[in-house]
């Protein structure tokens, strides 16, 4: 078994061009419909799947091409949580945020008077994978949004809605005008 994290789709093309396929690859819906339009992917029989039948439609939904058949076994669901490390919590002496502005101050307060107590300002208040590469940036801004009352698209024809100020409320500030706390440098996690 091979794992390849980097450049993953670039990597599943080059052994299609020297017809090196792997029997089966693990990847994520967004690329389903690319696999799918390409002939990698064959068509899988629900029913003959062993505990296919213990899986919600919602997660055989996502094993849909446009074509409306399956072509994946949902195996995964991923989610991302706001985690607030007690510890430093309690050495500054902040109460749990009940608001987006609580947060952002508390966000604030991790990055510019070092609850670890090391001395460095090392520390950073909203740890984000920023990144734009596989949507990663918006995936995670999903949960803020949606839990906002917000969406990225609207109306009977569900078309992309352009930033409203539920949109802007939701999202953690993270070195924008309102706050000055810090994002962790191109790191999982810190």
């Amino acid at each position: 078994m091979t794992a390849i994290f980097e450049d993953f789709e670039t990597k599943l093309q080059q052994a299609a061009a020297g017809r090196q396929l792997p029997d089966i690859v693990i990847n994520d819906v967004a690329q389903l419909g690319t696999l799918v339009r390409q002939g990698f992917v064959r068509e899988v029989d629900r029913a003959a799947v062993a505990g296919g039948d213990q899986l919600t439609d919602l997660s055989w939904d996502a094993a849909k091409g446009t074509d409306g058949r399956h072509h994946a076994v949902p195996f995964s669901a991923q989610s991302f949580a706001l985690f607030i490390r007690k510890d430093w919590r309690e050495k500054l002496g902040l109460p749990l945020p009940k608001s987006w502005s609580e947060l952002d101050a508390m966000a604030e307060a991790f990055t510019r008077r070092d609850p670890d107590g090391n001395g460095k300002a090392d520390t950073h208040g909203y740890v984000i994978p920023g990144t734009t590469k596989r949507g990663y940036l918006a995936w995670y801004f999903t949960s803020f949004l949606w839990s906002g009352g917000g969406d990225f698209f609207t109306g009977a024809d569900n078309r992309y809605s352009p930033p409203s100020p539920t949109r802007r409320r939701c999202r953690p500030s993270t070195g924008s005008r309102r706050s000055s706390a810090r994002r962790a440098p191109s790191s999982p996690a810190r």
